[in-house]
């Protein structure tokens, strides 16, 4: 794939630095349009990963290979070769993979509802994932009050999932690990997980918190997974702290 194509949404402000949004997984880069507005001081990009947006074309491999596509693209089109990374859930644990194998290719990181501690009966999880996540993602799109802007984008990325595409990437998130290359990484990292979501993306988040010198480890009360479209103007906050002021916002929580 030529790294230009990923680009699904764009405010781009030449000469600032980057910051590239990786969305999660069924969902393309239209997830990230208010953080794209939210932080006029950088030059943002939402990624298309593969098997979503205007990479629908291109097949999903691995979360290994995806991180190297987001990392090409961040050396090829970033300011100054580098980005900021924000990422949500198989997003958020593609942003994990790159702090670990390509860490100079990001500044600072934040990723929310990523896992990586494994998931018992991934296999099976797969399944159920495969079967029930257009109706999870309409749902949550009604319950957290989409515009109908966005609900129209939801259900356009729902009908184009491609057969077997959610089964195999929940295989790559279940197969993830924090590995010692990550917590021996040097990208200043806030990793963070709403404390309605699966235990084991928050038992990650108490790990890394534990385990990762560079990383910042916090909940979100009340959150759930896509918790950037559930408390919008809190998620921007909590960026605009961690990126622009380098530190934590004060209402986050230890794990």
């Amino acid at each position: 794939m030529l790294a230009s194509r990923m680009i699904g949404l764009e405010r781009r402000r030449p000469g600032q630095p980057s910051v590239v949004f990786l969305h999660g997984a069924g969902i393309s880069s239209w997830m990230w349009r208010r953080q794209l507005e939210a932080l006029p001081e950088l030059d943002g990009v939402a990624l298309d990963l593969p098997c979503h947006g205007v990479s629908i074309n291109q097949a999903w491999e691995s979360v290994p290979a995806t991180a190297a596509l987001v990392a090409g693209w961040i050396r090829a089109n970033a300011t100054l070769g580098r980005a900021h990374v924000v990422g949500l859930s198989l997003g958020g644990v593609v942003g994990l993979d790159l702090a670990a194998r390509f860490p100079d290719v990001v500044d600072r990181m934040v990723t929310t509802g990523a896992l990586g501690v494994g998931l018992p009966a991934a296999e099976a999880f797969g399944w159920l994932m495969e079967a029930t996540t257009p109706w999870a993602l309409r749902m949550s799109g009604r319950l957290l009050g989409l515009a109908a802007e966005d609900q129209a984008a939801l259900g356009a990325d729902i009908a184009r999932i491609p057969r077997g595409f959610i089964r195999r990437a929940m295989r790559g998130v279940a197969g993830f690990r924090i590995t010692p290359a990550l917590l021996a990484s040097p990208v200043p990292a806030l990793v963070v997980a709403g404390t309605r979501e699966y235990g084991g993306i928050k038992r990650t988040v108490a790990r890394l918190e534990a385990d990762w010198p560079q990383a910042e480890g916090r909940l979100v009360p009340k959150a759930r997974h896509a918790w950037n479209w559930q408390y919008p103007d809190r998620f921007d906050e909590m960026l605009r702290r961690w990126l622009l002021d380098h530190r934590v916002a004060d209402w986050l929580c230890m794990p």
